[in-house]
């Protein structure tokens, strides 16, 4: 019964994925291709959203001392990342108010923690690189991922050639991996700790099968 209701569970949470991606869009998802063990690009993901995204939204259940173990850099490196007066134990909100943010966009910028988890990194990095001009738009653009968003384009001053810097999608790459990383901080060490299990046990069933062979190797 409890295998059971487990399964159901996970039917429950993955058909609200579906939903809320199918609420939001027709449009057929571009694939992302990122690496979470890529530390360079977790640290640049870092660094776009506290210059572009941090204003708005916050990781409430990401503490800075955090982000430093999950994108491996030390915390006294972090200073150029936290705003002025914060201490790396304080989690990454910002000073906005939410009536003040639904007055200037329309609705309150939601939390990003576990937006990778809630809606996937596919439709992360769609949306990210899916903004076009739209001049019945409030701020001049709109999404095939999310019509009608009241978000602006902060991708806007990259271009998608890179031929001034690096390109949107190189960009959206390095802040969905870090949207992933926060999402579960720990899913390198979980992986990493999957494989080694997984080979005690195979090295464990090799020895038990010739423990087993070796007892019962008289009988007939």
């Amino acid at each position: 019964m409890k295998i059971i209701k487990r399964f159901l569970c996970f039917l429950i949470v993955a058909m609200t994925g579906l939903n809320a991606y199918a609420q939001h869009s027709t449009s057929e998802l571009h694939i992302y291709h990122g690496n979470i063990r890529d530390l360079e690009s977790l640290q640049r993901g870092a660094g776009y959203f506290m210059n572009m995204c941090a204003g708005c939204h916050d990781l409430q259940y990401m503490r800075y001392s955090q982000m430093a173990d999950a994108i491996g850099v030390e915390e006294y490196q972090l200073g150029s990342l936290m705003p002025l007066g914060s201490s790396i134990l304080n989690p990454m909100t910002n000073s906005m108010e939410d009536i003040d943010a639904a007055r200037w966009f329309g609705v309150a910028p939601p939390d990003l923690s576990l937006v990778s988890r809630s809606l996937g990194n596919d439709y992360l990095y769609s949306f990210l690189t899916g903004f076009y001009a739209d001049s019945s738009r409030p701020n001049g653009v709109n999404n095939h991922y999310l019509e009608n968003t009241s978000m602006p384009n902060v991708l806007w001053q990259y271009y998608e050639d890179g031929s001034e810097g690096p390109s949107i999608e190189m960009v959206a790459t390095d802040l969905v991996n870090f949207l992933d990383i926060v999402g579960e901080p720990i899913q390198v060490y979980r992986q990493d700790l999957g494989v080694k299990v997984i080979g005690f046990l195979l090295l464990f069933l090799f020895i038990a099968y010739a423990l087993k062979k070796e007892i019962w190797k008289e009988v007939k």
